[in-house]
């Protein structure tokens, strides 16, 4: 049942996705992004709506982390060694990365076409954008661009990930 409400989900450790949908399937309905990080205690949504939401297990709390001029595509969270935030992808052709403790982003990165998915592996993040485009952002530091290439596969990139050998 819960499979068929959320037709997209990723868990970075075991829980059970029918325990939480009742509190975020207001702003999961109209998205397509979930992000589970249970060692936070949190719940990240990202929505057709425009914005994301975090929902914080501990105090049941949801709040808004970012706002965007079009329907957001990809939420992940980053944990570097000096920062941890949020990191969105959305139609809007933007790449923000968020403090969840502060209402603006901390930055935000023009992208050359609209973000169609995205994947994180820290020290590095991919983002598969509109006309085959694939950007690889650096995350030490500071987040910046390190490569835009276009794919070489014949049709749009839709899913993506970063394999960790």
């Amino acid at each position: 049942m819960c499979a068929n409400l959320v037709t997209n989900y990723k868990k970075t450790s075991s829980l059970c996705a029918c325990g939480f949908l009742h509190q975020v399937l207001s702003h999961v309905l109209l998205g397509d992004q979930i992000l589970i990080s249970l060692t936070e205690i949190k719940v990240f949504t990202a929505s057709c709506d425009k914005t994301a939401k975090m929902w914080d297990l501990n105090s049941n709390q949801t709040i808004q982390i970012a706002q965007h001029e079009g329907p957001i595509r990809t939420i992940h969270w980053i944990k570097a060694p000096n920062y941890s935030c949020v990191m969105t992808g959305s139609w809007d052709k933007t790449l923000k990365f968020c403090d969840t403790r502060s209402p603006n982003p901390m930055m935000s990165l023009q992208m050359p076409e609209r973000c169609y998915c995205a994947d994180v592996v820290y020290p590095m993040a991919v983002v598969a954008t509109a006309e085959r485009g694939l950007i690889v952002y650096q995350l030490e530091n500071q987040p910046s661009e390190f490569r835009c290439i276009e794919s070489p596969l014949k049709h749009q990139v839709s899913v993506g990930q970063i394999l960790n050998f």
